[in-house]
């Protein structure tokens, strides 16, 4: 246990010092007392506790974080790659229950508070590949437009992101006509070409004996597997333990049970 000690009155010197000492003790007792008095009270804390609050990334120390919340999304952040916390700037936790779970900008992540920490745990993997993806990764303009705009925002061709949107997409939009549900990690990975990386980032941080499994089977898993290993965790990454592949293609990643805990 770490003491954090709150002074409530002072021990006097006078008792442990010979009498010859006595004015020279109670001069100190009267000097220290004020000082003392200003002292707050605080309450004792677990050391480990203690040490984690001193030690929080800035991105999450943040008030209207409650601390439990805090502890949790740092330690996320601190076992994901470091691309992402480098290019994080702003972490929004609004405790809403009607919030969306997670939005996410190339430098920006939004949570909602009150989720179960796997849950959250999920969630927040999920929107730092948007951040990955969208903000660590940019082309430049003189390799020209990609057919993979976001909105009005050009990906540019030499963008890595684009070799992945590729695998299954013929544009923003368009899903090429040779991709069936089976070459997606989920069902919502069918949405869009970000939603597609998002889910597949975090199903292999996750479940990769399961992406593992499909891909054996699947070229496009295959080739989004590599990718995500490649430009996102690197083959050194301890991800996740998880279990085999039970055939069912989820809807959602990140409401998916995994065996990431802190």
């Amino acid at each position: 246990m770490l003491f954090l000690i709150s002074f409530t009155s002072v021990i006097s010197l006078a008792c442990v010092l010979p009498a010859d000492n006595q004015e020279e003790a109670l001069s100190v007792e009267l000097r220290v007392s004020p000082v003392i008095g200003e002292i707050a009270s605080v309450k004792i804390l677990p050391a480990e506790k203690a040490h984690a609050a001193a030690s929080l990334l800035s991105i999450v120390d943040q008030e209207d974080i409650t601390p439990d919340d805090r502890v949790l999304l740092d330690k996320v952040l601190r076992w994901m790659p470091p691309v992402c916390r480098n290019q994080l700037k702003h972490l929004v936790v609004r405790y809403d229950p009607k919030a969306e779970r997670g939005q996410a900008t190339a430098s920006a992540i939004i949570l909602r508070g009150g989720m179960a920490k796997s849950e959250t745990t999920s969630v927040l993997i999920h929107e730092c590949g948007h951040v990955i993806d969208l903000g660590a990764y940019k082309g430049t303009m003189s390799s020209g437009e990609s057919r993979f705009p976001d909105g009005e925002t050009p990906t540019y061709n030499d963008d890595p992101s684009v070799e992945f949107y590729a695998i299954s997409w013929q544009n923003s939009l368009m899903r090429k006509s040779s991709a069936g549900k089976s070459d997606f990690v989920s069902g919502y990975a069918m949405k869009d070409p970000w939603e597609d990386a998002g889910e597949s980032i975090v199903y292999y941080a996750l479940h990769k004996e399961k992406f593992t499994e499909r891909a054996e089977k699947n070229e496009a898993l295959a080739q989004k597997l590599a990718w995500v290993e490649a430009y996102v965790f690197g083959p050194s990454f301890k991800t996740a333990e998880s279990g085999a592949w039970d055939g069912e293609i989820v809807w959602d990643v990140t409401k998916m049970e995994h065996g990431l805990s802190f």
